[in-house]
């Protein structure tokens, strides 16, 4: 394809796609289908992107830091698309021209036994007049859909050197996990 237009959005689809089959993988091998380990998932998920987005290697260093928790499919979808677009968006957008830097993403319980997404970057940051909630990108579109889906408030923050997202939500957890 001759449009770099075309070519992202044909990019960002199989990202998607290679993400619900790494969840459908999860599915297969796991003793109770409709359960999925997050925090598993998630770190699978960040390595695979990593090695797809990363023009070279060990000039953008990704950590990762999940609690164990399972959740119910219905959980697990919409949150791997968000980590998905999240960090999809880091990795293309954060470390412009060969730029080294860090991209974290986290997994921890938050207050009132909500649970709380977060993928930070020290990159570049975003445009001064950057504003989630009215962007025309279909990737962050897609995040405040499925933010609202499981409940959650998406939350940013982003000055030179420093983009974070947090997503706040109720997970639906299993058996106490």
């Amino acid at each position: 394809m001759k449009d770099p237009a075309a070519t992202e959005a044909l990019e960002g689809s199989q990202a998607r796609i290679e993400a619900m089959a790494a969840l459908h993988e999860m599915l297969c091998r796991s003793s109770s289908p409709m359960r999925i380990d997050l925090s598993e998932y998630l770190l699978g998920l960040g390595a695979t992107l990593l090695d797809s987005y990363a023009a070279d290697p060990g000039i953008i260093n990704l950590e990762m830091r999940a609690e164990k928790t399972v959740v119910n499919i219905d959980t697990a979808i919409p949150l791997g698309l968000v980590a998905n677009e999240l960090l999809m968006n880091a990795l293309k957008y954060a470390f412009p021209k060969r730029r080294r830097g860090t991209i974290t993403l986290t997994l921890e319980r938050g207050d009132a036994g909500r649970l709380v997404l977060s993928v930070c970057d020290d990159g570049v940051g975003l445009p001064t007049d950057f504003k989630p909630e009215t962007t025309n990108s279909l990737g962050l579109s897609l995040v405040r859909i499925l933010a609202e889906q499981v409940g959650g408030n998406l939350k940013f923050q982003s000055r030179p050197g420093e983009t974070q997202f947090h997503l706040d939500f109720c997970g639906q957890m299993e058996n106490g996990h």
